[in-house]
């Protein structure tokens, strides 16, 4: 992988861990009561999110793939969790919570995030199968 090409995936590593964290302390704002199933996904996205920083960082040859994996997972994640009706364990959906426009505004924004994510380690991918 280029110099350009790991940056561009390392950086959209990092916006994706700031935003998870955010969206993280955002449920502690919140002043709501999760259920365990709902913090263990927490914890599980912000050590993928961890991963894919120091795999990237490190210029690892899983990083490209991490993040695809990571950043799309993110985005179904968030979507089945917060935005369809209850229907698990780890739903939190958040028209029942009655959350305000700043919760809603961090998950688009994460989603966002993990959009772009799984766009660069996709992109990271292919710079590397061209290669070869």
């Amino acid at each position: 992988m280029n110099e350009t090409t790991r940056a561009r995936l390392t950086l959209a590593a990092l916006a994706y861990l700031i935003l998870t964290v955010i969206h993280d302390l955002d449920h502690l704002r919140q002043g709501r009561p999760l259920a365990l199933e709902v913090k263990v996904v927490g914890v599980v996205a912000i050590v993928t999110a961890v991963a894919c920083v120091v795999l990237s960082l490190r210029d690892h040859p899983l990083a490209p793939l991490a993040c695809l994996i990571t950043g799309a997972g993110s985005v179904l994640g968030l979507v089945v969790v917060h935005l369809v009706p209850r229907w698990s364990a780890i739903s939190d959906p958040y028209p029942d919570a009655g959350v305000d426009a700043l919760a809603y505004g961090i998950v688009i924004a994460l989603m966002a995030s993990g959009a772009y994510l799984a766009l660069e380690g996709y992109r990271s991918l292919r710079e590397i199968s061209a290669a070869d």
